[in-house]
């Protein structure tokens, strides 16, 4: 009876054994398993991480333009706002530019035409078809205001 016992031990022992090799190998599969699928998500969130960062690039980057647009803009009004709408002969209208005590630049007219299409263009004094005095706008010669 005694060999028996020691052989239902050792059986046991034998199928304990093989159970938890059993359950190492299941739970070696799980981690595997477990990792491969962290992994794939951590690749997820990496690709979702570049995405959000280029997109903030661009949005930087945009944000950027816009100041500047806008800068420019305001320094365009700015100067907008030293020129008056000023008749220089009847139903012929320049831009006269308003001159300050501390200004540099000499009084002048401008094309109104050509300052509300963003470009100040200085009139310049002159004589067309043997029509004196008129104020000529070097950008077009269409925007030739006559002057009295």
């Amino acid at each position: 009876m005694s060999v028996e016992i020691i052989g239902a031990v050792q059986a046991a022992r034998t199928a304990f054994g093989l159970v938890k090799t059993a359950i190492e190998a299941r739970d070696d599969s799980k981690v595997k398993a477990a990792l491969v699928d962290m992994g794939e998500r951590l690749m997820d969130v990496t690709m979702a991480g570049t995405e959000a960062a280029s997109k903030l690039s661009s949005a930087t980057m945009e944000l950027h333009e816009l100041r500047q647009k806008l800068r420019d803009a305001e320094a365009r009004q700015q100067e907008r706002e030293r020129y008056v709408l000023t008749e220089v002969a009847k139903g012929a209208y320049a831009l006269r530019f308003q001159t300050r005590e501390d200004d540099v630049t000499p009084a002048h007219y401008a094309c109104q035409v050509c300052m509300d299409s963003g470009h100040r263009s200085v009139m310049q004094a002159g004589e067309l078809f043997g029509v004196s005095p008129v104020l000529l706008c070097p950008r077009s010669k269409e925007h030739t205001v006559a002057a009295s």
